[in-house]
């Protein structure tokens, strides 16, 4: 079903305040009030598209995690084996496009729940890619995949709740990290 343009511009008008007042006040202060004020609609309009705070950010993360799919969907294993940083650069621009000041405000307050999320949607993902290339060894599949993904979610909680910035040199390192392990910074 398609959203009528209208609707669509309002929600992301809605979106884009929540975000912005994530930069001004401490998550706990926002009110339905303050995003119709910021993006210059009344609570109506708000109750129209929402039932409450947690359902626009619901809303939110499912759009994120839908540009992950189509992110993910782009890559193969050998395409990721072949040029490792371009995937990571990818998956950073994800995070850093529009959504940093998201990540690093709202991890605070929801912690790991919504890395938990993208965790979850890049392990299919990564098991799919792994079985493609072993497809007799699903212990070995999960392993990898949990403990890649698992590092992966806990750096990016770290980046986040840091403030640290430079997606070429984060996607340069973790690319690094991932496919050479240990080894590729005790060679540097």
């Amino acid at each position: 079903m398609k959203i009528d343009r209208r609707i669509k511009k309002t929600k992301i008008a809605l979106q884009e305040a929540f975000i912005k007042l994530l930069n001004k006040k401490n998550f706990d202060e926002i009110t339905i009030t303050d995003i119709s004020r910021e993006a210059d609609t009344s609570r109506k309009t708000f109750y129209n598209h929402y039932s409450n705070i947690d359902d626009l950010i619901d809303e939110i993360e499912e759009y994120i995690l839908i540009e992950f799919d189509k992110l993910v969907e782009n890559y193969t294993f050998e395409k990721i084996l072949q040029n490792p940083m371009r995937f990571f650069e990818a998956m950073q621009s994800v995070f850093n496009e529009k959504y940093h000041d998201y990540f690093s405000v709202l991890s605070m307050h929801r912690g790991y729940q919504f890395l938990e999320k993208v965790t979850h949607k890049l392990k299919a993902h990564a098991k799919s890619l792994f079985n493609s290339v072993n497809a007799h060894d699903h212990t070995t599949t999960e392993y990898m995949a949990t403990y890649i993904l698992g590092g992966l979610t806990s750096l990016y909680h770290s980046f986040y709740e840091n403030n640290m910035k430079g997606v070429k040199d984060d996607a340069n390192y973790l690319s690094n990290l991932v496919m050479n392990g240990i080894n590729g910074f005790v060679k540097q």
